[in-house]
């Protein structure tokens, strides 16, 4: 081979591989839930759906136009927020490499077209997962409340509103992000920013309560921090990233230190800190300085209490298929009579081998329809009796974990009652496959996986059992943020009358939940996190039942046997256990306004305490470390005057976070100039053997 043959040749592999480097660099860069839901703003969907499921919070009508809520990463920002505008889109805010903003429905693709950007989510829907607790022997908050209450200290409530008109909060609310930033805002500003919200700000006022409420009886826990209110407007993933900036920006201007309390979370998304909500969350907080973020672990697990004709599983499903194995499914079913979408979100670890398949029967058991077995990389659907199955998985590898990500949706008609039938997800199994699937809505009341289920007649699958593995909600299983489960307080409480109420009695008129005192909540959701080693989530447990905190004036009317009084309701939830937390972590800032989120997490992992209940054997994905301890957890803290400082980050003050798309960008070049370098190398052998052999003959 002459020197112009291996030039022609050598430039003819280049070409090729990277052309090849190219296709892998911009494949998947749109999540499915977003192709998913673009399709369906632009066709029949909207009407369809409107309001419904995933469309309530994520598709969006801006100026007749159909919108989409996004979070964008980006290496270039300020090229990115040009194309957005330049398409008719409007961007929220910008932290690092993401950005928050509504695109036009029909403009999805030219955004993902542009070559900086890396991928773009929907925005998901969250939702809320909702005195006596401070007593020593409980939390001991009342041992260090002589000495520290917050003063100093801000709180930062993203939720649906805080009614600061309350007197509990004494004109502590200093800032309220609705749309627009109003300081000190005015009680009737706040009446009506919360009459506005779907449940009339009873949730995000309650939460706001028992981090910093100051009734005599009912004292929160940090009844002199201040408060930063953000309420949210549709509840979605891409607001909760413009409420941190808001608040972490009003912080450093300020010179405070502050925690921030998120109770509510969603199930879709891969679980393991790499959607992009976290990964917001995390250049937040990597490299600050009194930043503290608690959150909700969830109330997804199934309550051993809730009866069904069917076998309760639960909202998770793990996946394991060896080679070889026969092929497996999931039954599950919609038990909300209203409902008229239902979405499986289905992620398996790279190199997989499995076919995804949805059949629907039924209560007789008579297939209906079916759609697959679909491959990876592809996707199909279908549509018969008032029932369309959209099963998408195309993205064969998704650039924020390298995982195979399929979403299944299944749309119901409105004269179509969606209790009527069950559904499968079948996995066909050509090599193996291993992952989890969740369901959405998040609810055991709304949706389940079953469990129990024999093969009917004509299955050539085996049925698993669904459970509650897995389930903490997405963003408490962000690394950086103190995840936080529940427990019940006490058996009884008094209500408004003075009657004694009975938390421990399921579905009485406390509209109790069945947990015993001291036990952990029934309904606290259980871990681990997903993703690699199985990370421990949740980190504590708090009281989060019964809960009397502040109750918002425009709530509306409610059973005398959930009031204290009528200024303070009875709630439950993890959303109550995160906020309790959030005000001992205030008390633990004002001891030291420069305590890092890492240095709060591990000092209330150690100070946690163990019980009979709790059991010896901690940590474990119920409990975390234990039951929080805030007096043994002060007395760790170091007095310090120290004043925080993050002006030298990104944003309002954050770290810049190393991407992993950076990394296997390098890594797929490297391999390319690798597999180049080979190719030319083999030419060049050939050539000179073929010289050699020329050269003998000769």
């Amino acid at each position: 081979m002459n020197k112009k043959t291996l030039v022609i040749t050598s430039s003819i592999a280049f070409f090729v591989f990277s052309q090849a480097y190219a296709l892998i660099a911009y494949a998947g860069k749109i999540d499915p839930l977003l192709t998913y839901l673009a399709e369906q703003s632009i066709g029949e969907g909207a009407q369809l759906y409107a309001g419904k499921g995933v469309f309530k919070a994520v598709s969006i009508t801006r100026g007749g136009v159909p919108s989409l809520k996004v979070i964008i990463k980006t290496s270039d920002p300020e090229a990115t927020k040009a194309t957005i505008e330049g398409l008719g889109g409007s961007v929220g805010v910008s932290i690092n490499e993401f950005i928050t903003a509504y695109v036009p429905a029909d403009a999805v693709e030219k955004l993902a077209d542009a070559k900086e950007v890396e991928y773009i989510e929907a925005a998901r829907p969250l939702r809320a997962k909702m005195d006596y607790a401070r007593n020593s022997g409980i939390s001991n908050v009342v041992d260090v409340q002589d000495e520290y209450q917050g003063e100093g200290v801000l709180i930062g409530i993203i939720d649906s509103g805080v009614d600061c008109s309350h007197e509990d909060f004494g004109g502590r609310v200093i800032y309220y992000y609705f749309g627009d930033t109003y300081e000190q805002p005015q009680a009737t500003e706040c009446r009506r920013f919360v009459s506005m919200a779907s449940d009339r700000g009873l949730h995000g006022t309650h939460v706001a309560g028992i981090a910093a409420g100051g009734d005599e009886k009912y004292t929160g826990v940090a009844p002199k921090a201040e408060i930063i209110a953000v309420q949210l407007k549709e509840g979605t993933s891409d607001e909760v990233i413009d409420g941190l900036d808001h608040i972490f920006g009003i912080a450093d201007r300020l010179k405070r230190p502050v925690v921030v309390n998120l109770s509510l979370g969603t199930s879709l998304g891969a679980h393991d800190g790499t959607s992009l909500l976290e990964q917001s969350i995390a250049g937040y907080l990597k490299g600050s300085e009194g930043r503290i973020l608690t959150c909700a672990s969830g109330n997804e697990n199934t309550n051993p209490n809730d009866k069904d004709i069917y076998g309760l599983g639960g909202l998770h499903a793990s996946v394991s298929i060896k080679e070889g194995d026969g092929d497996i499914g999931y039954r599950a079913h919609v038990r909300d009579n209203g409902a008229m979408q239902t979405t499986v979100d289905v992620w398996l670890k790279k190199g997989g081998r499995c076919n995804l398949e949805v059949a629907v029967y039924d209560q007789g058991d008579n297939e209906i329809t079916h759609v697959g077995p679909v491959e990876v990389g592809k996707k199909d659907s279908g549509k018969k009796n008032g029932i369309t199955v959209n099963v998408d998985f195309s993205e064969g590898e998704n650039p924020n974990n390298g995982m195979q990500h399929g979403l299944v949706t299944l749309g119901f008609s409105a004269s179509t009652d969606p209790t009527k039938y069950s559904y499968d997800l079948i996995f066909r199994n050509n090599g193996g496959c291993e992952g989890h699937v969740w369901l959405y809505p998040d609810s055991t009341a709304e949706n389940i996986f079953e469990k129990g289920v024999s093969a009917g007649t004509g299955k050539d699958y085996t049925y698993k059992d669904g459970d509650s593995d897995y389930m903490i909600t997405i963003p408490a299983t962000t690394p950086e943020c103190i995840t936080v489960a529940s427990f019940s307080a006490r058996n009884v409480y008094k209500d408004k009358n003075g009657q004694d109420e009975y938390q421990n009695v399921y579905d009485g008129p406390a509209n109790g939940t069945g947990t015993g005192e001291g036990e952990l909540s029934l309904f606290s959701s259980r871990g681990p996190g997903a993703g690699e080693g199985n990370r421990q989530k949740p980190d504590i447990a708090a009281p989060g039942e019964p809960i009397i905190s502040t109750r918002s004036s425009v709530s509306g009317s409610v059973s005398s046997a959930i009031l204290g009084d009528d200024k303070h309701i009875k709630l439950e939830g993890t959303s109550m256990a995160a906020p309790f937390v959030a005000g001992i972590a205030a008390l633990m800032l004002e001891k030291d306004g420069c305590l890092t989120y890492s240095d709060a997490m591990d000092i209330l992992k150690r100070t946690a305490y163990k019980d009979a209940y709790t059991g010896s054997n901690l940590p474990d994905y119920g409990w975390g470390y234990g039951k929080v301890d805030a007096k043994k957890a002060l007395d760790m803290v170091e007095a310090s005057g120290c004043v925080p400082d993050n002006s030298k980050g990104g944003g309002s003050g954050c770290a810049i976070v190393e991407r992993e798309s950076d990394k296997r960008g390098l890594e797929g070049l490297i391999l390319f100039i690798l597999i180049f370098l080979s190719i030319s190398l083999l030419v060049r052998r050939r050539a000179r053997t073929k010289g050699a052999s020329s050269g003998a003959q000769s």
